[in-house]
């Protein structure tokens, strides 16, 4: 029997309001504004294929660089990517100068969420990055598949990370 996606919904509801306090009443601004992205199973625009997830703890310094082409813990096998549509990081840090940095591997580097190789992006303390590109999607390939991930506190970090995207489980 083959695995395969059925549907999914990821949401970002931005709620905010703030207020002018002027001296007969006030002047309030509400913003709230939903963004919300459907995929479905394909290949095309808003269509995907597999999905990878985990909770991760780096020690203290620590490196680890996760190969795209090769993430194993799925129920059903070890995922390969070939596109990633959504890439969603969370630092689970409480602690101000716990920050994560994401990108920068030695060989290989999953370049496409980035402007240049070597670039990377910091994720702080409780604190989360998400890109998407339900469209094209970030490319993974032989040779751009390794999401490079540093703990650059002084301490332990918990991190969840999400991977959503086009390739194969086996």
């Amino acid at each position: 029997m083959a695995t395969i996606y059925e549907a999914g919904t990821i949401t970002l509801d931005v709620k905010s309001n703030w207020k002018n306090a002027l001296d007969l009443g006030d002047a309030p601004e509400r913003l709230h504004q939903t963004f919300t992205q459907q995929y479905t199973n394909g290949t095309g625009v808003n269509q995907v294929q597999i999905q990878w997830h985990d909770r991760r703890t780096l020690l203290f310094g620590e490196v680890e660089t996760l190969d795209l082409q090769a993430l194993s813990g799925t129920p059903f096998g070890t995922a390969t990517f070939t596109k990633v549509k959504e890439l969603i990081i969370i630092n689970l840090a409480t602690i101000t100068a716990y920050t994560l940095l994401i990108g920068g591997a030695a060989t290989n580097e999953f370049t496409d969420i980035v402007s240049a190789a070597g670039d990377k992006i910091k994720v702080r303390m409780s604190g989360g990055l998400r890109m998407w590109s339900p469209g094209a999607g970030f490319t993974v390939d032989g040779t751009h598949k390794n999401l490079k991930i540093t703990n650059d506190a002084v301490g332990d970090i918990t991190y969840d990370i999400i991977l959503i995207g086009l390739g194969t489980i086996a």
